[in-house]
């Protein structure tokens, strides 16, 4: 969140930065997105993933079916 960067950090991360960080995306984290949005848990989040269309697709696809 911007806050928690700011606190940490004393500074905001372009989107550039964090995505430069961010190693892989496992489907145990989009199932836990899935369930916390599908139970209404007021989760507010974003998921960077594959460019191409297709390969979101068939993650998401995987996520829902487990």
């Amino acid at each position: 969140t911007y806050a928690s960067q700011w606190l940490t950090y004393g500074r905001l991360f372009s989107i550039d930065e964090l995505v430069q960080e961010i190693d892989q995306v496992a489907l145990d984290d989009l199932s836990r997105v899935g369930n916390s949005i599908v139970n209404q848990k007021g989760c507010a989040s974003a998921i960077l993933g594959p460019r191409h269309k297709t390969d979101m697709a068939s993650l998401i696809q995987q996520v829902f079916a487990a």
